[in-house]
């Protein structure tokens, strides 16, 4: 396992494949965007949307706020 996905990603599982399906996104690049891990601008913005949607927008760290 590495070192991002032992970090603590502030979702529920069941919620991040919730997002998942929203998106669709991959599992793995939602938990790289709650982590502030970089990610293509596409993929980020398709989970930024399903995480509003679903409101937990505020989630996202500032720094990957400012990749846009």
């Amino acid at each position: 396992m590495s070192a991002a996905t032992q970090r603590r990603v502030p979702l529920a599982a069941h919620l991040v494949r919730k997002v998942s399906v929203e998106a669709p996104a991959d599992p793995r690049s939602i938990r790289k965007l709650l982590l502030g891990e970089p990610l293509s601008p596409m993929t980020a913005e398709r989970i930024r949307r399903a995480l509003d949607q679903l409101g937990l927008a505020h989630l996202v760290p500032a720094a990957a706020e400012h990749e846009r």
